[in-house]
């Protein structure tokens, strides 16, 4: 979760969890109390329902009334359109994909085909015919616009498929930059295994913050409500962010959510990783350069960098957390400020420091199994990386008090 720069303690956190889950259930409980009200047959009487789940933002149940009112009437129109059903040719459709399909067409880029038109040479990627062509511009890098519509638009990279309520030229621009960021990440990952039919991955970019408050406040079921507090998130599949005109920022919360995708859908370790360091990645990957369009991670940006303007502050405050704080308790729920700035900032250091080559062979056992308990990876630390965490906590203190005295007074 990129979360700005919002802070809120471990207390309110896990009070806005419960808080949420009560709610929700009690929620659930009036629900059933009113459905049991309704006599069969009583079609007003499930739309009253819905609507009473709409209100309450209850999108997924108020769905769920609809499609289980056409389980009993399939021509029921209301309801059909209340889902976005599709009617054409005397029936309904899903969508306008399954229409398309139903009746022999195939997706190609901005337009659907005859199915017979189909040539040998081309290859479905992301559910679109490509051309020789097509394939050899998203091998070097480009993203190739697949679908315009009113609201939004859809674009393709070798990678990704991305839709953007954007103009194209800011779309095309992320494209290109989370492209970049994967190959980069496979470079330095363990071999991953490629697959004739790789994973898509599903990349969704708001107009602005605001839209994505409205998306939080609007499904309580789907969206947890310490969302609110977030500029992007990644829900185990799709990642989903804010814009904002702030371009460094934008690209920032796409290389931290896009980071968390990786770990979870290419290198599949995302769900093992003690939470402080792949936050703490997801933040060092998420500084950057971007310049003529080229991409360089991991980058210290003082002037851009509000993580080590907070170092600075912490250290002031005697706030940094020693190295044990984090492998003693890898699971630690706080999502505060300091906490993030904190797993940023010992990241950094051990990738940038003289204890790098002992961190990459850590790394190396933590993204293959080897150490799935925090007693093994606290242990395996000492041995590959330093043995004595009180030299260690003294050199990293220090080199943070040289590095935070580049970022700026006030930020």
């Amino acid at each position: 979760m990129s979360r700005g720069n919002v802070s809120f303690s471990l207390f309110f956190l896990l009070f806005f969890w419960v808080h949420a889950q009560t709610s929700l259930s009690q929620l659930y409980l009036e629900l059933e109390e009113k459905r049991i009200q309704i006599t069969e047959g009583d079609l007003s009487g499930y739309y009253q329902l819905a609507a009473w789940c709409r209100e309450k933002k209850l999108k997924q149940r108020e769905r769920k009334i609809y499609a289980a009112i056409l389980q009993r009437y399939p021509d029921e129109e209301k309801a059909h359109k209340k889902l976005g059903h599709l009617f054409k040719s005397g029936q309904w459709y899903s969508n306008e994909d399954a229409w398309r399909t139903a009746t022999g067409k195939i997706r190609r880029l901005r337009e659907w085909v005859p199915q017979e038109e189909k040539e040998s040479s081309w290859t479905l990627w992301h559910e679109h015919w490509l051309t020789p062509e097509e394939m050899k511009q998203l091998e070097q890098g480009e993203a190739l616009l697949a679908h315009e519509f009113e609201d939004h638009r859809e674009f393709l990279t070798q990678h990704y498929r991305l839709w953007s309520t954007l103009k194209s030229k800011d779309t095309l621009e992320l494209g290109k930059l989370i492209e970049q960021a994967i190959r980069i990440w496979r470079q330095e990952a363990i071999p991953v295994e490629e697959t004739p039919d790789p994973e898509t991955l599903h990349l969704r970019i708001l107009k602005n913050h605001s839209a994505f408050l409205e998306m939080v406040e609007d499904d309580i079921e789907t969206f947890p409500d310490y969302l609110k507090k977030a500029h992007g998130y990644f829900d185990g599949k799709e990642c989903i962010l804010s814009y904002f005109h702030d371009a460094y920022r934008t690209r920032q919360i796409l290389l931290h959510e896009g980071r968390h995708q990786y770990d979870a859908l290419i290198s599949k370790t995302y769900f093992w990783l003690p939470k402080w360091y792949s936050e703490g990645s997801a933040e060092y990957y998420a500084h950057h350069l971007w310049q003529k369009q080229k991409l360089s991670m991991g980058q210290l940006n003082p002037e851009e960098n509000y993580s080590l303007y907070f170092v600075r502050k912490w250290l002031s405050q005697n706030k940094i957390r020693k190295v044990e704080d984090f492998l003693l308790h890898p699971e630690q729920n706080e999502v505060d400020a300091s906490w993030y700035h904190n797993v940023w900032a010992l990241v950094y250091y051990l990738k940038k420091s003289s204890y790098n080559t002992g961190f990459k062979q850590w790394e190396e056992a933590l993204q293959t199994g080897k150490m799935l308990e925090a007693e093994s990876q606290y242990q395996q630390f000492l041995e590959k990386v330093a043995p004595n965490l009180k030299i260690f906590n003294q050199h990293y203190k220090q080199q943070l008090e040289i590095w935070s005295k580049l970022a700026p007074k006030h930020f």
